[in-house]
């Protein structure tokens, strides 16, 4: 707070730590992604998942949740169409 993040950032994260991410997977994993494109932060795991069934769930799809399984599974699926 005391260095002025104290604001709204981009919807994909902050963006030195998509790069710091970007770095390390390019160094320790001998992965490259743009960290502007290809890297998404999320404030928790709950957006994440959400997130990444709305990216790839279309309406009419079929989709397989495994039981057991989070209670929030469900309704991001059902949501998604």
């Amino acid at each position: 707070m005391r260095r002025g993040y104290t604001h709204y950032v981009s919807s994909a994260g902050v963006k030195g730590l998509r790069e710091a991410i970007a770095n390390k997977l390019r160094e320790e994993n001998n992965l490259e992604f743009d960290p502007a494109r290809k890297i998404v932060v999320t404030p928790g795991a709950k957006l994440g998942v959400f997130a990444a069934i709305m990216a790839v769930v279309d309406d009419g799809d079929e989709v397989l949740i495994l039981d057991p399984f989070w209670v929030f599974y469900e309704p991001c699926v059902q949501y998604a169409g």
